[in-house]
């Protein structure tokens, strides 16, 4: 599904880059490509060390981010890292590495002091805005980039959600992104402001709200939220099986901050983590 109006203004303010993506693999290349083609971003490709440094020797002021696949370390890729890591000039350019599950530890171990690491191979164009953005990469400065997406994390959420079958994806999933991760369950949306309450302010990291609900619905339960001590502020994200318009513009308008469609999925919710926690 292609990225919305308001998501491509995002990507587009934190794509703000020249880009360099280094990548053997052509079908691989081919489905980036259609991702990145209706952006206003240049978009190099490189497979070898001499186009790299072709690369950065073209256009110096600009703002530039490197994209590595995991999937694809040749020996090519790695010297042209190597490069990148031992050239002092560049020591400030973010290097982003795409990483599947089979391949995580590995990269994670290679690449740990230069890099931040996006545990997803079919990786979208909002979950790599987010990943930056979340990263705070800087291109301003000669700082060390900084590996916070290995960095674990003690979270606490308050999941409200009415079916048990979606309770217990939703509870596995948050357990399996790689923090630790405290849920506080809700079943419906009287329950949700009973919890929150119950709890200091700034307790939560952030609230998962299922829309439809017996006795008091999400919109409602957001509505309630907001108007309590801390409740302006916690952010909470719409989780649905309708994904028209219409409904996202109803989420918005009872204060949640952000929408996610069902079914759920384990990125989805790395997702959350990294845009919201």
């Amino acid at each position: 599904r292609g990225e919305n109006f308001s998501n491509k203004e995002m990507i587009e303010k934190v794509l703000d880059v020249d880009i360099l993506f280094l990548e053997t693999d052509v079908l691989y290349i081919e489905s980036m490509i259609e991702k990145f083609k209706y952006l206003d971003i240049k978009f190099t490709i490189a497979n070898e060390l001499e186009k790299v440094k072709s690369f950065f020797g073209q256009n110096m002021l600009t703002n530039k981010l490197i994209i590595v696949n995991a999937e694809s370390l040749t020996e090519d890729i790695i010297q042209s890292i190597e490069y990148i890591k031992t050239n002092k000039s560049l020591l400030s350019t973010p290097l982003l590495l795409i990483s599947s599950a089979n391949t995580y530890d590995d990269v994670k171990n290679m690449f740990i002091d230069t890099v931040s690491i996006v545990s997803s191979y079919n990786i979208t164009l909002h979950q790599l805005a987010s990943e930056i953005s979340y990263s705070k990469l800087s291109f301003k400065t000669q700082e060390k980039i900084e590996t916070t997406l290995l960095e674990k994390k003690r979270l606490n959420v308050l999941l409200v959600e009415d079916d048990v079958n979606n309770q217990l994806v939703a509870k596995a999933m948050l357990n399996d992104i790689g923090h630790d991760v405290n849920i506080v369950l809700a079943i419906d949306g009287q329950d949700a402001l009973d919890k929150w309450q119950e709890q200091e302010d700034n307790y939560f990291n952030f609230i998962l709200m299922d829309c439809q609900m017996p006795n008091v619905n999400g919109y409602e339960a957001t509505k309630n939220i907001r108007t309590t001590n801390g409740g302006k502020k916690i952010p909470i994200i719409a989780l649905t099986a309708n994904s028209s318009d219409e409904e996202k513009q109803k989420c918005k308008q009872s204060g949640m901050n952000d929408f996610y469609s069902k079914p759920y999925k384990k990125e989805i919710f790395k997702t959350i983590v990294s845009k919201w926690g």
